[in-house]
């Protein structure tokens, strides 16, 4: 990733109701992923274009999807995003300068075991925390 580090600014003991800062530079993209879990995310500086993608398939083929791009919403000073469990979105920093945004989860990151990641060109669907996602630094 280009430059890329995720703090974890507070949880509860639960590990419930997660805050954490996203820095990013430009140029960096996520997997298209799901959270299982809410998620608000809003922006201090920079832009973080979300697309959020329709699961056309039922699921039940095991580790195959098929997704169409839904909307594509621009999170920035003033412009949020808030997802339920079951949406999928990527992120991707655009632009010329770092972002900071402020992520909020109903449950802590790295407690999040069953999200998942989509392959669009694949179509096929893998454990995004096992294959993608490092750990969070402490603030």
């Amino acid at each position: 990733v280009k430059g890329a580090q995720r703090y974890l600014l507070q949880e509860d003991a639960d590990n419930r109701f997660a805050l954490y800062l996203n820095a990013l530079n430009p140029g960096n993209e996520t997997k298209p992923h799901d959270h299982t879990t809410w998620a608000c995310v809003a922006a201090v500086d920079g832009q973080e274009l979300n697309r959020v993608y329709d699961r056309l398939d039922d699921g039940s083929v095991e580790g195959k999807c098929e997704l169409k791009l839904r909307e594509e919403i621009m999170v920035e000073p003033g412009r949020a995003i808030a997802l339920m469990p079951t949406d999928i979105h990527s992120i991707h920093t655009t632009g010329s300068v770092p972002t900071r945004h402020l992520h909020m989860y109903g449950l802590a990151l790295e407690k999040l075991d069953g999200r998942m990641a989509y392959d669009l060109e694949s179509g096929t669907v893998i454990p995004y925390n096992k294959n993608f996602m490092k750990p969070s630094a402490r603030a």
